[in-house]
């Protein structure tokens, strides 16, 4: 807090009074003239530029959603953002004020800029979105913003070409690494860490081997934001005495490269893709363990009691299809989305006709990728999540501890099956198709 308010009144002092010397000080303008003059020239270089400006943004103060580019162009006092999400545009108003200290900030109704700082029927409190930005400074062409709410940093560059040209590349990083583990390596002093690569929430974690006494693994998990050629970090991460800030795809898509520090990340292919297919999972005996089986049985007891209601005893894993989406199963920041969802039945076993979802990401990591681990965030608008949250978030939580599990694959009559057992307890283990 004492860091914050000196850096606030060194910000002010330097802004307001400048260099002048005490005999001076009779010859100012007024505090809130000077003011004006620092807000005032800070709107010029907004809109001097004639292009747009990309903002590397981050909602959340824990940074749990990971990094997103949004682009946004100043012309007389209006806001135009453009989202690499999906590409969506919209237009308002924007200001330049002075809220403890000078403040960029979006002060009408933008779908991109006030998307993680909408309030919602699940999400109550929004999700850590910011719309009003302290300006912090600048460095060299790009001006350094701060969230006010979040206090996440915020830089703000411009760009000269259009926003389709980055987003189209931004895109395409991010479906090369949709889906991909990481083959342990060697990072500095340290050997044989294992990486996850949350692709959708934008997060990457490094589990570091197990040292000291107590002989604990430890992990370091950092979000990210994609860029025109790999992915870079929210902070640098220090591991094994090595600095890692960014990391750049391979042009043969087979790796990420930390070209300072002359480190592979190598891409590994799993056996599941729940980024591209969608699986199907039946929960009864003889496909799954009395553990999850059970469990279900379990939820579906409150459900009854609490909504008539049941989930299918048949559970789907991966991405929504075309069908999904004409049908409303959507994802929270775009139409298609990797989840786990269940068709609902009334008590008799009769379909309603419509589902629940939860939005989950599935890493690959371990070696030759052959553990998922699954990364639950937030129920599904689309499905109505919030109204049945409470009885049914024990379900996603069963997933959620006993996670990452291991693959192992069989075949019988030309037919595949999959195996997930958990690596923290076998007795928790079911049995996916590809549908």
């Amino acid at each position: 807090m004492f860091k914050r308010i000196g850096l606030y009144m060194s910000m002010c002092m330097s802004l307001l009074y400048s260099c002048t010397t005490d005999k001076g000080l009779d010859k100012l303008a007024p505090a809130y003239q000077r003011e004006q003059e620092v807000l005032d020239g800070m709107r010029t270089k907004l809109e001097a530029h004639q292009g747009y400006w990309r903002m590397a943004y981050y909602p959340d103060e824990h940074r749990s959603y990971g990094g997103y580019n949004i682009y946004v162009r100043f012309v007389k006092g209006r806001v135009e953002a453009i989202t690499e999400l999906d590409m969506n545009k919209d237009s308002s108003s924007y200001d330049l004020v002075s809220i403890d200290m000078p403040t960029l900030t979006f002060d009408t109704r933008n779908e991109v800029l006030h998307h993680f700082s909408t309030a919602t029927e699940y999400f109550r409190n929004a999700r850590g979105g910011d719309f009003e930005l302290l300006i912090r400074g600048n460095q060299a062409d790009t001006i350094l913003l701060e969230g006010r709410k979040t206090h996440n940093q915020i830089r703000l560059e411009p760009i000269n070409v259009e926003p389709s040209q980055e987003i189209a590349s931004i895109q395409k990083v991010h479906q090369a690494l949709q889906g991909k583990g990481i083959q342990p390596m060697t990072i500095g002093s340290l050997s044989g860490v294992q990486i996850a690569l949350y692709s959708t929430y934008r997060t990457m974690e490094f589990i570091l081997p197990a040292t000291g006494e107590d002989g604990k693994a430890t992990s370091i998990k950092e979000a990210f934001h994609y860029t025109t050629n790999g992915i870079r970090f929210y902070e640098p991460i220090s591991i094994g005495g090595v600095r890692i800030s960014a990391l750049k795809l391979s042009k043969d898509a087979s790796s990420l490269l930390d070209e300072s520090n002359g480190l592979v990340f190598k891409l590994t292919t799993p056996i599941l893709d729940f980024y591209r297919n969608k699986y199907v999972v039946k929960l009864a005996e003889g496909s799954a363990s009395l553990q999850f089986y059970g469990s279900l049985n379990t939820v579906n007891n409150g459900m009854r009691r609490q909504y008539g209601e049941l989930l299918s005893t048949t559970m789907y894993l991966g991405r929504n299809s075309a069908a999904d989406i004409e049908a409303n199963l959507v994802g929270n920041d775009t139409s298609e989305a990797t989840m786990l969802w269940h068709d609902l039945n009334d008590t008799k076993g009769k379909s309603l006709g419509r589902g629940l979802s939860y939005e989950m990401d599935f890493a690959a990591h371990g070696d030759n990728a052959q553990e998922i681990d699954f990364f639950a965030i937030d129920g599904n608008e689309s499905t109505f999540w919030y109204y049945y949250d409470r009885s049914v978030k024990p379900w996603i939580n069963l997933f959620r501890r006993y996670s990452p599990y291991k693959v192992e694959k069989s075949t019988s009559d030309g037919v595949d099956t999959y195996r997930l057992t958990s690596t923290k307890d076998s007795r928790y283990w079911f049995n996916l198709n590809a549908q």
